[in-house]
């Protein structure tokens, strides 16, 4: 398979759980992929998500990562990262969209995260679209994102990220635009559609 992951527990914790497919998927951004990562097969297990967290958490925790507050995009972040928080003993906030789409924070969070180093975490790292503008946004509170962690990395290449970002899986291979799949080129068939960020 094209990904490697963190270790040899998270490696183990995803084969327990079957979150991993190999094949042809087109994921939520529009691009082809040939990993399949099922975040339901992960979140839907709380003692599996936490041991994640954990294991991301330690690592941050020994390069000496130094945070205040942990915050994540609803919805799909929000367990992991809870877990994530509880771990490095600090606060939790999340943005979520509203109806202009835009990311934002409930009214009561933006003290929370006013001059503040935080910690970014999601479930999936696609295209980097909501970590950079969730950076954007906690600008805007002079907080500053100063790592992002993510259950899985989807697309580990030709990126321009705006801080430093940690994985527990990490796709080894690109994944392409319709026109450049080679998946489509070899007429392999499409399998389920993975969602991302």
């Amino acid at each position: 398979m094209a990904y490697t992951t963190f270790n040899d527990r998270v490696s183990d914790l995803f084969k327990e759980v079957s979150a991993l497919e190999e094949g042809h998927f087109e994921y939520d951004s529009g691009l082809h992929g040939e990993i399949h990562f099922e975040k339901r097969n992960i979140i839907t297990r709380p003692a599996v998500l936490e041991e994640l967290a954990g294991i991301l958490a330690d690592y941050l925790i020994s390069k000496n990562v130094e945070i205040d507050v942990v915050c994540s995009p609803a919805v799909g972040g929000v367990p992991f990262a809870l877990f994530v928080s509880l771990h490095m003993k600090c606060r939790f906030v999340f943005c979520d969209r509203k109806q202009s789409l835009a990311l934002s924070l409930r009214n009561k969070s933006a003290p929370v995260v006013q001059g503040q180093r935080i910690l970014f975490i999601d479930d999936n790292l696609t295209t980097g679209t909501t970590l950079k503008e969730s950076c954007r946004l906690l600008e805007k509170y002079d907080a500053q994102v100063v790592h992002a962690g993510f259950i899985a990395d989807g697309c580990s290449k030709n990126r321009c990220l705006p801080v430093q970002v940690t994985a527990l899986l990490s796709q080894t291979d690109t994944a392409w635009q319709v026109g450049n799949c080679p998946l489509c080129e070899k007429g392999v068939p499409m399998g389920q559609k993975q969602e991302s960020e």
